[in-house]
């Protein structure tokens, strides 16, 4: 019973956890869009301000100027406002990550990561150039696939701790490489040594072990001159981090300098595939003249911004669709993406979907799920009109597990966060390649990465499969279960087909505490889909 009420208490928080995330995010997004919205208006006002000064000739000799001094203070304070926003909506993303990975559920959300824009963010959160600096092993530091809330938490906390226990003032360097050879990605804080510093050094093998402990306060056993706020598991937080990377987290006390390591294992992301040659590189590309764009959001500033993201895409306004003021509209969707799918039998479309709809019908408030509607409408198209169309789900709620269900349900996820347009634009590079250009390749033309792929996941399904027919008992799950996730993990490195991802999910919904119901089926469907997506041509 016990166990029971502390499994039902754990699930209560993550329940708790995932709706604060949500709203929280949802609000502070409307807030930086409403901030944007405000600058726009300024910009606007000065252009008029400054053409009504020049129409004045004579007149405008004895008034200002410019009338840029009216709102300059203006401006700055909707910045600065702007920069606390966007703080605080960091602030709750990283404790929220930080939560769902100490209770083992976080799943990373491996992307297109530029390593250098990430540290520097977190560089630049210290105040001052001169004292944080970064040093990289190439000129061009390389894009990674990466989480880059873990990474960036992570540097966040380690550089926080350089500051701490560091030198006062004293220069705080942070240093990055990746081996192309072993694909190991490795990054290094380094600090000048502080106060009681000697004594780190003293304790030997102690000290480096004793700082990725749970509840540790290491500089809480020495005697130290100034007062350190510190709930002794930051250090903790950042080693299971690093674990959820599959990498490791070490600390190394030298009489000359305190240097904290992360390591973990990734690959360098190469953008320079055939299809985006025309663009030269992803900040240059622009979606196919005559595609067709349509937004669904209940929110009138998320349709705004989605108009915005859209501009950004190279979408002309008079083939731009935003819905979402009234159930009709929600409710109306597939009819009106049929119809323009139809008119125009030559045209690709993209279509950004809101997970979260909320409707009044018959005088009832509703929830409709984006994803779900998205899928039923996918489903109903032909087929010559559905391969011609790029479906994203956008939502709050951005976890590893939550992506999983709506890449299951539609053809992939487009995160909802204030973007700049380069950002925008890689992004849809990304996906329009992977959506309309991966068929071009043969499975009979696979690369050498891709072959290896194979035979990994080939050994996984075959080291799962012959557990399971050794039997399925509560004892031997933990071990089963193991090898499905170890299967799993594989299955995610690839790009495969719809059904592979269903099976993602699946074993994604499994947990390791009990063979879960119906496992015959499960493993059926699981094995068979492995078979005749991924191995059946190979």
């Amino acid at each position: 019973r016990n166990v029971m009420e502390s499994q039902a208490r754990q699930k209560d928080a993550q329940a708790v956890n995932r709706f604060t995330r949500h709203e929280v995010k949802n609000g502070l997004l409307a807030s930086i869009e409403l901030c944007d919205c405000l600058r726009s208006n300024i910009n606007e006002q000065q252009q008029l301000n400054s053409h009504i000064l020049k129409q004045l000739n004579g007149i405008a000799s004895s008034l200002p100027a410019s009338a840029d001094m009216l709102d300059g203070p203006i401006q700055t304070r909707v910045e600065e406002l702007e920069r606390v926003l966007h703080e605080i909506l960091d602030t709750v993303l990283a404790e929220a990550m930080a939560r769902d990975v100490i209770h083992g559920v976080y799943r990373p959300n491996l992307e297109r990561v530029n390593v250098m824009v990430v540290l520097k963010t977190v560089m630049l959160e210290g105040g001052t150039t001169d004292r944080f600096k970064i040093e990289v092993d190439s000129e061009n530091a390389p894009f990674l696939l990466l989480d880059s809330q873990l990474l960036k938490y992570i540097h966040r906390n380690a550089v926080s701790n350089a500051c701490k226990y560091g030198k006062d003032n004293g220069e705080v360097v942070t240093s990055v490489s990746f081996d192309e050879k072993t694909q190991e990605f490795v990054m290094k804080v380094t600090n000048l040594p502080g106060p009681n510093h000697d004594e780190l050094v003293a304790m030997g093998p102690e000290a480096t072990e004793g700082v990725f402990k749970q509840g540790k306060r290491l500089h809480s056993e020495l005697k130290m001159n100034k007062e350190i706020v510190s709930s002794g598991d930051g250090a903790w937080i950042m080693s299971k981090c690093a674990k959820t990377l599959r990498g490791e987290c070490s600390i190394h006390f030298s009489p000359e300098k305190t240097t904290f390591m992360f390591r973990c294992p990734s690959k360098q992301y190469s953008d320079l595939t055939d299809a985006l040659k025309p663009w030269g590189e992803p900040k240059n590309f622009t979606l196919p003249e005559g595609t067709w764009a349509i937004a669904v959001d209940d929110s009138l500033i998320q349709r705004k911004l989605l108009g915005k993201i859209i501009e950004n895409a190279g979408v002309p306004k008079e083939r731009c669709i935003l819905l979402g003021k009234s159930s009709e509209e929600i409710r109306g969707f597939g009819a009106k993406i049929s119809s323009i799918m139809t008119e125009n039998p030559d045209a690709n479309a993209l279509i950004l979907m809101d997970e979260n709809l909320e409707m009044v019908e018959d005088g009832r408030h509703m929830m409709l799920s984006g994803s779900r509607l998205l899928h039923e409408v996918l489903l109903e198209l032909p087929p010559e009109d559905e391969k011609r169309i790029l479906a994203l789900v956008r939502s709050a709620n951005d976890s590893g597990e939550d992506v999983e269900v709506y890449t299951s349900r539609c053809h992939g996820f487009f995160p909802k966060a204030p973007m700049k347009r380069d950002r925008v634009r890689e992004l849809l590079a990304s996906l329009w390649i992977r959506r309309f250009h991966s068929e071009d390749d043969s499975s009979s033309d696979l690369d050498a990465e891709e072959e290896a792929l194979h035979k990994e996941i080939a050994k996984a399904l075959f080291f799962a499969s012959s557990l399971i027919s050794d039997g399925v008992t509560v004892s031997r799950w933990p071990q089963i279960w193991t090898a499905l996730w170890d299967l799993r993990s594989k299955l995610q490195d690839g790009s495969f087909s719809p059904k592979v991802k269903v099976v993602v999910a699946l074993i994604g919904g499994m947990q390791n505490k009990g063979v879960p119901g119906n496992f015959e089926e499960k493993w059926k469907l699981i094995r068979e889909t492995v078979d005749d997506a991924v191995l059946k041509n190979w």
